[in-house]
């Protein structure tokens, strides 16, 4: 929720005394159910874009900026913001790096601003490199480059979320007084590029991924006010008011669609819409929760070996995708070492290094563990030797196998 307010508060600040109060009521309003409600929980997007918005804030409150000064801070702090948001989601960071080089590049200070930015950049990296997961965003991530670039090759897909909607209502007008708003228009195709980006490339169920909603509509209303008062021509002035009245509708019906996704949310939506439920969970404190019944069987039968078999004070690292085991037996998670997902492991760099490190110096007493992991996670870490010599196998359920410590 923190997170969430400030992006409303940093859209209402961006439009206050800019664009009529009820406007900026209007799309405050809209950010309000678009930006955080629907999601079934905190992604890394939310604090992705958050980053970039703090940044497009301020260069909205700040502009325009006539000293070289001005620009080289205000590049600055883009800068930062921009390798923030990349460090936090790369496919959104990505796009905001781009956004803010395109706009301090078409600035008369470019220099000046360029200068700045790139200062924010290392600066950004110099706080960043000293995290474990550094690695992760520059060899992990391009391995996976390939596909989420192939995710938005499809024009089709371009209209995801209704992000066009704007974007070719305000682009004519705008493009006819390119001198007076071309920075804001910059910011408002940067913008709407990133949602439809992150809404084909991310993780977050595609159709509820309308986060940027609020800030683009903001963006559109920025830019008809900017150029309001040249507008001399007949037809102009008709397409002006024709806009206004459509942005509008439009924030309604987006406030709608927002309202009435917040509404049916629940706790947890798979992405995958073919998924049957058909088993509920038997151990508490999950006792109710809805699963697939070979995983929630398997989830079961391992939670009861855990709570019959094992002293609290030994130690348990489950090596698989079944995290809810250490919730379900309420026992702390391996220390140490980051949650394993299944085939998504820690690239090459210190992520890896650190992991195999910890996991040798500190055997865990149990490991719960796929078959599968002999191949993978065990290769992968190169612990799969050392594993075989100081364990034994106690129990097996389904693909899964549970695995002591003897020596």
């Amino acid at each position: 929720m923190v997170v969430s307010s400030i992006v409303i508060a940093g859209i209402f600040v961006m439009l206050w005394k800019r664009v009529p109060l009820i406007f900026t009521a209007l799309v405050s309003v809209l950010t309000l159910v678009s930006f955080y409600w629907p999601s079934s929980h905190p992604w890394y997007d939310h604090s992705a874009h958050l980053w970039g918005i703090l940044a497009l804030t301020l260069l909205i409150i700040a502009r325009p900026f006539k000293q070289p000064r001005d620009c080289l801070y205000a590049a600055m702090f883009c800068g930062l913001m921009a390798v923030l948001s990349f460090f936090t989601k790369s496919n959104i960071g990505t796009i905001y790096v781009l956004m803010f080089f395109v706009f301090w590049i078409v600035h008369p200070n470019r220099w000046q601003a360029l200068g700045g930015y790139c200062l924010g950049g290392l600066l950004g990296l110099g706080i960043m490199h000293g995290i474990v997961g550094f690695d992760k965003n520059f060899f992990e991530h391009s391995v996976w480059l390939t596909s989420r670039i192939q995710a938005t090759l499809n024009p089709a897909d371009w209209g995801v979320n209704f992000y066009w909607i704007p974007l070719a209502l305000v682009l004519p007008l705008a493009l006819r007084h390119l001198k007076i708003c071309r920075d804001l228009l910059i910011l408002f195709i940067g913008m709407t590029i990133n949602g439809i980006f992150a809404a084909l490339t991310g993780n977050m169920i595609r159709d509820v991924n309308f986060l940027l909603w609020g800030p683009q509509l903001a963006l559109a209303f920025l830019i008809l006010y900017a150029i309001k008062n040249e507008l001399t021509v007949r037809w102009e002035k008709i397409f002006y008011y024709f806009n206004i009245t459509s942005l509008i509708v439009l924030s309604v019906f987006f406030i709608r669609l927002g309202f009435q996704a917040g509404l049916n949310l629940r706790m947890w939506t798979h992405r995958f819409e073919d998924v049957k439920t058909n088993y509920v969970i038997q151990t508490p404190p999950l006792q109710g929760w809805n699963s697939q019944r070979r995983q929630g069987t398997a989830h079961d039968r391992i939670a009861n070996f855990i709570n019959t078999r094992i002293p609290k004070s030994d130690t348990l690292f489950v090596m698989n995708d079944m995290h809810a085991l250490y919730a379900m037996t309420q026992r702390d998670s391996y220390r140490g070492v980051p949650l394993f997902i299944s085939d998504a492991f820690p690239p090459a760099g210190r992520h890896r290094g650190y992991t195999r490190e910890r996991l040798l110096s500190h055997l865990p007493d149990w490991i719960v563990l796929d078959f599968d992991s002999f191949n993978h996670e065990l290769l992968h870490f190169d612990i799969r030797k050392e594993i075989l010599f100081h364990y034994q196998p106690v129990a097996e359920y389904g693909s899964c196998l549970i695995i002591k410590k003897v020596r």
